[in-house]
């Protein structure tokens, strides 16, 4: 099985890279930046391939997508996201707009359609999503927006062309995205630092062992 992870140098996705490096899987991993370890790995770890691009730069996206052979089975785990800037509409710079709509919608949408071009047997999203994709939250309203278009998007996918779209909205975890969140001004921003008071977010190492057990690991037999 081939696996395209995005997002993999913290958090959620780094979590999962480790898992699935230890996997007998062909790892694309693609990542705006990567850990002097994970260098390391690509040399020592057989079938793990490192792209380092911008998913935020739909032009660098695609330029990275026409290097990849997609196999017959592929699993796209879609990680990678941003939720800053937290900020009414008015204040956001026209660039901040492009860069979190091509971020969180076009790049799995580009991932997409490359690896439906290649005509794989196979293709499973495992579509990491979030509570906000259903919920009004001010000041979000790129996050929102964009999480739950993709949400459609994919949904609609899956009745077009019989792909297997997994949602999974892991819950709040202690991530640098949740310390974005305790920084910004919204209404229910002592919601968030109450969760980081009181211990109750959730670790990626964690979450991610959730998701391998659950939605991962039975595929890879």
């Amino acid at each position: 099985m081939q696996v395209i992870l995005t997002g993999t140098s913290q958090g959620l996705g780094l979590a999962l890279y480790n898992i699935l490096k230890t996997q007998n899987v062909n790892l694309v991993a693609l990542s705006r930046r990567f850990l002097p370890e994970q260098y390391s790995d690509e040399s020592n770890v057989e079938n793990l391939h490192l792209i380092k691009v911008d998913l935020s730069d739909s032009s660098e996206t695609i330029n990275a997508l026409s290097d990849i052979h997609f196999e017959d089975n592929v699993l796209f785990i879609n990680n990678a996201s941003k939720i800053n800037p937290i900020e009414k509409i008015a204040n956001i710079p026209a660039e901040d707009i492009i860069n979190v709509i091509d971020l969180n919608f076009i790049a799995p949408a580009l991932i997409i359609n490359q690896i439906m071009k290649s005509r794989p047997r196979l293709l499973t999203v495992i579509n990491i999503s979030t509570g906000a994709d259903n919920k009004v939250i001010d000041n979000w309203s790129l996050y929102c927006s964009t999480k739950a278009g993709l949400k459609m998007f994919l949904n609609v996918l899956d009745l077009e062309n019989n792909i297997n779209i997994i949602h999974i909205d892991p819950g709040v975890m202690d991530t640098n995205m949740q310390a974005i969140i305790r920084k910004s001004n919204f209404k229910d921003l002592s919601y968030f630092k109450q969760l980081k008071s009181n211990c109750k977010l959730k670790s990626p190492d964690e979450v991610a062992y959730d998701i391998f057990e659950s939605y991962i690991k039975g595929r890879l037999i």
